[in-house]
């Protein structure tokens, strides 16, 4: 492997980023930051996140002998992730051909389309599709609107409109102006939002449901769309990542 300044002088020369101008200081250090401690960035847009991100994780490769396989770039948007991944395969290939003749690097073991760079859903989808059971099939994710529509038939309508008032007083909480949602659909988002908070904050839903009865009724309707959802394979995204950690869970433990 190389050394950093061999790495910095590859990265300004071949790839035209000058991380020792004193400009890019920040960036610097976030690039040559220790990877066995935690390193989190606050930036603003256009000030070279992808840049960093990118060039961490290329000096992963060609310094800190990591192999791309064992490398995970997660983004929130298939546009950051098309970026990302196409901004990885442009520098990586510049890089490996600089280094081609240099006696101390082993190019051979070094695949970068073996790096995983994908959204955190589609990167959740790939865990449960690449290790499910076998005779299992590999779950199904629902855009918003589809899983909006099934939560509305399977339990939205049965729980909502007999309990409207109960639940009305719950979800004026979650609206822009404090106000119980103008109509149904109003309705049915802003119940969907809370679940899916629920979910992404762990909060204790025994706890919360012995906390009101419009809380107790929030609580059946998640765990109804939630069974639907494992029966049925057909996940929202934010089940899916829950579900993805009990899986994975799941499989340590039988590891």
């Amino acid at each position: 492997m190389i050394n950093n300044d061999r790495f910095l002088d590859l990265v300004d020369s071949r790839l035209g980023r000058n991380l020792r101008n004193p400009n890019n200081e920040d960036q610097l250090k976030a690039v040559l930051h220790a990877d066995d401690r935690i390193l989190q960035i606050v930036a603003g847009p256009g000030s070279g996140k992808t840049t960093v991100l990118v060039l961490r994780a290329l000096r992963f490769v060609f310094v800190e002998d990591v192999l791309p396989e064992n490398i995970v770039i997660t983004t929130f948007t298939r546009k950051a992730a098309r970026e990302l991944r196409t901004r990885w395969l442009d520098w990586g290939t510049i890089l490996c051909t600089e280094l081609e003749s240099d006696p101390d690097i082993n190019l051979d073991q070094i695949d970068l389309n073996r790096c995983i760079i994908d959204t955190l859903d589609s990167i959740v989808q790939q865990v449960l599709t690449e290790y499910r059971l076998p005779g299992t099939l590999a779950p199904v994710v629902a855009e918003a609107s589809a899983s909006n529509l099934i939560l509305k038939r399977l339990a939205f309508q049965n729980l909502y409109v007999p309990n409207q008032a109960i639940f009305d007083t719950l979800l004026s909480r979650y609206t822009f102006d404090s106000k119980p949602p103008r109509n149904r659909g109003d309705a049915l988002r802003t119940t969907k939002r809370l679940l899916e908070r629920l979910i992404q904050d762990r909060v204790n839903l025994n706890s919360y449901a012995q906390s009101g009865q419009a809380q107790r009724l929030i609580v059946e309707m998640l765990e109804s769309y939630r069974q639907q959802a494992i029966e049925t394979n057909v996940f929202d995204f934010t089940i899916l990542a829950k579900y993805t950690t009990v899986k994975c869970v799941d499989i340590v433990g039988r590891v």
